[in-house]
């Protein structure tokens, strides 16, 4: 459940000061999304002076410890198994690697390291489960049959993660925007592209800024030359 505390802060002249608005999401303490836009006054009109977004967000990692490629060698009849991270050796067993051809098991007899490598396994099975299956048909095939399901459980990398596990991570992503200067009587330029707001960002063209180099661009701090 999502709600929003909004607040509006006024002068004596009712003139809008600051904006501040807060979304909350499951009565959670933190916002989930806030922004807060404050104005000041100029002659007899108010300008704005900041703008700041905070958002709070969760994101899992692509980079996880995972199975990347399997190949089939019928004249070793086992599964050459390739990982993207170093395997602890003493988290392989038999029971944590699983395979199926059309949904049946294959019996696992044993694992073994490839060249000394301990991220790459040959991964050896029975005789009579690939009699039983006629796995031998399934060698024109250099990556694994659609048929075959492989269910690798419990083993983990030389960190300490668990396969197929991928880490949460949680972000607030804090941007804020100075008003540098304001022109309080310029028109709006002529032939320029401007945001199409029933249209996504993406489509949007970009106006070349001419006078970047006159504003700060990392702002709130100012670099200084000696």
């Amino acid at each position: 459940m999502l709600h929003l505390e909004p607040f509006i802060f006024l002068n004596k002249d009712f003139a809008i000061h600051k904006l501040n608005y807060n979304l909350y999401y499951n009565n959670k303490k933190n916002p989930q999304y806030s922004v807060t836009i404050e104005y000041i006054p100029k002659k007899d009109k108010m300008y704005l002076n900041y703008i700041t977004f905070n958002n709070f967000f969760e994101a899992y990692s692509g980079e996880y410890f995972k199975l990347i490629k399997t190949y089939y060698n019928p004249k070793q009849q086992s599964f050459e198994m390739h990982f993207n991270r170093l395997v602890a050796l003493n988290s392989i067993h038999k029971r944590n690697f699983k395979i199926y051809y059309k949904n049946k098991r294959l019996k696992v007899l044993d694992i073994i390291p490839i060249e000394g490598s301990s991220r790459v396994f040959n991964v050896v099975i029975d005789k009579k489960s690939f009699d039983d299956i006629i796995l031998k048909k399934e060698n024109v095939n250099l990556i694994y049959s659609p048929y075959l399901k492989f269910d690798i459980t419990n083993i983990k990398d030389l960190n300490g993660f668990e396969i197929n596990k991928r880490p949460s991570l949680k972000i607030n992503q804090y941007r804020e925007f100075f008003v540098q200067e304001t022109f309080e009587q310029k028109e709006l330029p002529i032939q320029q592209n401007f945001i199409d707001k029933n249209a996504p960002l993406s489509k949007s063209l970009i106006t070349p800024l001419e006078l970047e180099n006159n504003y700060w661009l990392n702002t709130p701090l100012k670099s200084s030359k000696n």
